[in-house]
């Protein structure tokens, strides 16, 4: 059976400063994945292709 490859649309300029954003503000990665609609771990990856830290945003409680 195929596996379906999921694909996301390239970031625009303006998902990128949103991302910066809330990176800066500490938002949670959650709140990210919601208004950002992707993937956590796409949202580290560019976020790591950007040079932005995501160690300032609140860490998710288990």
């Amino acid at each position: 059976m195929p596996t379906t490859i999921t694909r996301f649309p390239h970031w625009t300029a303006a998902e990128e400063e949103l991302l910066r954003s809330m990176a800066d503000a500490g938002k949670s990665l959650t709140l990210m994945t919601v208004k950002l609609k992707r993937p956590i771990s796409i949202i580290k990856r560019r976020a790591q292709d950007l040079g932005i830290p995501l160690a300032k945003c609140q860490r998710e409680r288990a």
